[in-house]
């Protein structure tokens, strides 16, 4: 599964990193296996 997001953090990277960091914390996040990118 891919996901995109929009943000307006600068630092790219680092917003990719909180978005896969929140939804692995989930109790389902932890069996998803997902690529994250921003859309810019």
């Amino acid at each position: 599964m891919k996901l995109l997001f929009e943000t307006n953090q600068t630092d790219l990277e680092a917003a990719v990193k909180v978005a896969k960091a929140t939804i692995k914390a989930q109790s389902w996040g932890a069996v998803l296996f997902f690529q994250a990118g921003v859309v810019q």
